[in-house]
This record gives C-alpha cells, structure tokens and sequence, in this order.
C-alpha cells in the first residue's frame, strides 16, 4: 500500500511568521520608561505590555537623561556614520542651497551629477585621492539628503 502526501506547498509549511522590527520614537520610548516606573518597576511586565524586549526596556531607561534633552520625534540617538568627504558635501549643499534660492528645482539625478562633477576638482583630488573612486550612490544620496534636511530645519529655527 502507498500512502501519498500532502503535496499542496510545502514552502509555506512550518514556517512562524516573520516579527516586524517597529522604530519607537523618543516620545515613545519616555512614556514606556514612565509606564514602567510608576507600575510596580517590573521589567519583564512592563517589556511584555507593551511588545518588547526587556533589554530594550533597560537600555531606555539607562538612556533617560539623553531621552528627555532629545527631540521627541528623533528614533535613533546616534547620529550615524561622519562624512567621509565634508568640503564636497558642504559645497554641493551651498550649491543646493543657491538652486533652491533662485527657485530652481533640484532632482536627486542632478545632485549626483554634481557631486560628480565637484569631485573631479583638481582641490578635492588633492586633498582626498580616494575620492577618485567614490561612487555616488543612493544609500550615499539618502543619507545626504537626509543630513541635509536636519541642518535646514536648523537653521530654519
């Protein structure tokens, strides 16, 4: 006798559901640590109420006293890696800046394109000879992009 399987997918077969990473915010993660401290200070109580990991919990209430001087919409606190190339990126943001001013628009495309163009400078070549082999790109844009728009809010203040 022969017994035949189940033979529908066998891919989606014993497989748990994926936990989705979720950002908490400053605000967030204060009022959790708040949670926490005016109910019983229980770790493991407050860590499961809420859908976290009790380290989470202990890191962020180590972390308060930088929490609360912290934006309350910031989701990290470290600030990430430094600019490799600061004069090439603070001159493409001067000529951003300049573009926007006159009203002109400015694409993702021509960014590049000009940081390009603006490390092939005989100044920048000098000073940084690894700059030749750089490549623009778009982790490198986003992340610019995205320094960017914290120093305009900034100055913006």
């Amino acid at each position: 006798m022969v017994v035949i399987g189940n033979k529908k997918n066998k891919k989606t077969r014993n497989r748990l559901p994926q936990k989705k990473q979720r950002q908490w915010n400053v605000r967030e993660k204060l009022m959790i640590v708040h949670y926490y401290e005016n109910n019983n200070r229980n770790i493991r109580g407050t860590a499961k109420r809420f859908d976290i990991q009790p380290k989470q919990l202990r890191d962020w209430k180590n972390k308060k006293g930088t929490l609360l001087t912290t934006a309350p919409h910031v989701a990290k606190l470290h600030p990430g890696k430094p600019a490799r190339y600061l004069k090439l990126e603070d001159d493409l943001f001067a000529w951003i800046s300049e573009k926007k001013a006159n009203g002109n628009a400015v694409t993702r495309k021509l960014i590049t394109n000009k940081a390009i163009s603006l490390s092939k400078s005989p100044e920048l070549l000098a000073n940084n000879p690894g700059i030749a082999g750089f490549k623009f790109s778009n982790k490198w844009l986003e992340g610019f992009l995205e320094d960017m728009t914290l120093v305009s809010v900034v100055e913006q203040q």
